[in-house]
């Protein structure tokens, strides 16, 4: 398994600009304070884990991807469609894995960091909306059962 090309990304929905088009500047001002952050920062994920390569795509040191732009390698970046809200893929290959979600480097699941520095495991089976939910900083969303 090639490791080496792992890296770490972050939610776009904390720290990008939910819900601006693709030719706009997706960084910067666009990070949320933490009293934005309403659903709670232990239930708002903030990095994951991700691959810096999926198919083609280039690595380089700092994990940046190209999505038709140039920009910090990250997740749930809800401006390229439902894809990227989906959740993580597990232990994908680099022919396999999907470039627009996180990915998860153990048969077990996908490591990911909280708001609030805690780190878990978040289980391979996480559905759709628990997963969205745990992205989604203010969303007013209950975590599921699966979380």
């Amino acid at each position: 398994m090639d490791v080496a090309l792992t890296s770490y990304a972050c939610n776009y929905q904390v720290f990008g600009r939910p819900g601006i088009g693709a030719d706009a500047n997706h960084w910067g001002a666009g990070a949320k304070r933490m009293t934005e952050i309403t659903d709670g920062l232990s239930n708002t994920i903030f990095l994951s884990e991700k691959r810096m390569m999926c198919g083609t795509n280039n690595p380089n040191p700092w994990g940046m991807v190209t999505h038709g732009l140039n920009k910090f390698s990250a997740f749930a970046l809800d401006y390229l469609g439902p894809t990227a809200l989906q959740p993580p893929q597990v232990n994908p290959t680099p022919a396999t894995c999907d470039l627009l979600r996180a990915h998860g480097h153990s048969p077990s699941g996908t490591m990911v960091s909280l708001g609030d520095g805690s780190v878990r495991l978040v289980n391979g089976s996480i559905t759709a909306v628990t997963w969205q939910n745990a992205v989604k900083p203010a969303d007013g969303n209950v975590l599921g059962s699966d979380w």
